[in-house]
């Protein structure tokens, strides 16, 4: 991620239409530690989860794919529906540094229970995790 060296602050006054500079209280230079990003690894969490979005969207064009439906943001974050009839939901994770573990994964999981006892029919319905990162 590229932070400018300088921590200057331009902006502009609409009541005198002048350009105010200044410098800002907290340095750019401190906007690195792990405090301070969770918005950056938001916005890649998302990133990842488009990403995925996109890959299952280009299935749904190739022929002889069982795949008929994607909805993103649906009961988990990408849910997956077959001509079959099965749904497969998918819950994905990228977080750089996370190490998961049964702890740390227990709200996903409950959130599959959740979602499988609300469907009622626990036998056309399965759930995937996907992440890049190893489990511990």
């Amino acid at each position: 991620m590229f932070y400018p060296s300088f921590p200057v602050q331009i902006a502009y006054n609409v009541m005198s239409h002048q350009l105010i500079m200044g410098k800002w209280a907290i340095p750019t230079s401190e906007l690195t530690n792990p405090r301070r990003t969770g918005g950056r690894t938001t916005i890649r969490g998302f990133a990842f989860q488009d990403a995925y979005a996109c890959l299952q969207l280009t299935r749904l064009l190739a022929p002889g794919q069982e795949l008929i439906a994607v909805r993103y943001e649906g009961a988990q974050d990408i849910d997956l529906r077959y001509a079959h009839g099965i749904e497969k939901y998918v819950q994905l994770k990228n977080e750089p540094d996370a190490r998961y573990t049964l702890n740390k994964l227990a709200p996903v999981l409950q959130g599959f229970a959740a979602d499988l006892f609300e469907a009622g029919t626990p036998h056309t319905l399965t759930f995937t995790l996907v992440c890049p990162q190893q489990f511990s």
